[in-house]
């Protein structure tokens, strides 16, 4: 019976209530749709992220300058006093290295394209050695992928994406047109595969050149991104990366104890990092929907506590009509307290009274003044 009694006092509270259960039951949806949804959001993006950002193979590390992700100024700022690689670092890493069966070396920048009059804009332009094609695993889907000797040679022929193709080349076969990149004129002899687009930026907007030439029309004192692939499982990779660092502490004479002044980053390094940013915006967004969701709880408890205070014989208005409270006089003003009719009444007595005192001296003076 009690359970019963509960059952049809609670119904009779939200039926005596409609706007305000109307109100609790859409924030209690929209707390809970909001937490499953952030859930597959972060696991989407988990996934997303570990197909498309990382492009390296499992077994590929890479050596740069300063690490790819910079969390603060300072940082930036400290890592950009470091030395910069240069071809030297990749040839001795290329030629000292047992453990690795493929190295490669990258540049990358960014410029305008241009074919008959058509260009485009932030295009990014990469200057890579001819095993990079495989090392960041870049398909070419019409055409062929550089040489050792379009590296020898400094040729200018150009890989190419898909929204070269689509907006400045036009219909027709590719391979063999003539595009300019900085100015220069190259011959485009691939394609590369559609990549798609990742967080609304195309993946399809560059072109690609021999890395001796790169360097030929922009320069050589912009730090190379290395790459190598280790030939074996993690602990082969593990001592791969043990020979470049040594190889290179000693070409930039690291003194014993002290920290390097590169980075050796893989796959790990970036996913590590991006599930860290994925787990403070999950604790974040579901923290909100909890206190959303404590907030309405609480003020739905208050205010069927008050309600149950109200419906108490001890608490209950009395019946009948309202008594109106006597009202007070209003406050006399300041003036009116000071200078009323009662005070000016007063003072007229006083000055009346001061007029027959000097009225009797003058007359009194006056008879006595002959004597």
């Amino acid at each position: 019976m009690q359970l019963i009694e509960a059952f049809r006092l609670a119904l009779q509270s939200l039926w005596g209530n409609k706007l305000r259960s109307i109100l609790t039951l859409i924030g209690v949806v929209m707390g809970v749709a909001s937490v499953i949804m952030v859930i597959t959001l972060v696991n989407g993006a988990n996934t997303y992220v570990s197909t498309k950002l990382v492009s390296h193979g499992a077994d590929v590390f890479t050596v740069r300058q300063m690490p790819g992700v910079i969390f603060s100024a300072e940082d930036y700022f400290r890592y950009q006093k470091r030395k910069i690689l240069r071809m030297e670092d990749y040839e001795a890493i290329r030629d000292g290295c047992a453990q690795c069966t493929e190295i490669g070396a990258g540049l990358y920048s960014q410029g305008s394209v241009v074919h008959n009059g058509h260009s485009s804009t932030d295009t990014g332009i990469r200057g890579i050695t001819w095993t990079m094609i495989s090392l960041d695993n870049l398909d070419i889907d019409l055409g062929r992928g550089f040489t050792p000797a379009d590296d020898e040679k400094a040729t200018h022929d150009v890989i190419v994406g898909y929204d070269i193709v689509d907006n400045l080349l036009g219909e027709g076969d590719p391979i063999g047109k003539e595009i300019r990149v900085g100015g220069i004129p190259y011959t485009v002899v691939g394609v590369g595969a559609r990549q798609g687009k990742m967080l609304g930026r195309s993946q399809d907007n560059w072109v690609a050149v021999p890395m001796s030439t790169y360097q030929q029309t922009y320069g050589s004192n912009n730090s190379i991104d290395v790459l190598a692939r280790a030939g074996g499982g993690p602990e082969i990779m593990e001592q791969a990366k043990d020979e470049v660092r040594a190889l290179m502490r000693s070409r930039r004479h690291n003194a014993v104890g002290q920290p390097d002044d590169f980075e050796i980053e893989t796959n790990d390094t970036f996913l590590d990092i991006w599930k860290q940013i994925s787990a403070i915006f999950f604790d974040v967004v579901i923290g909100i929907a909890s206190i959303s969701l404590v907030v309405e709880r609480h003020r739905h408890h208050e205010h069927h506590a008050r309600q149950r205070h109200r419906a108490h014989p001890r608490n209950r208005r009395p019946q009948g009509p309202r008594r109106t409270p006597a009202r007070r006089p209003p406050p006399v003003p300041h003036r009116e307290r000071h200078h009323g009719p009662g005070r000016r009444r007063h003072r007229r007595a006083l000055r009346r009274r001061l007029r027959q005192t000097h009225h009797h001296r003058h007359r009194f003076s006056h008879q006595y003044s002959g004597l």
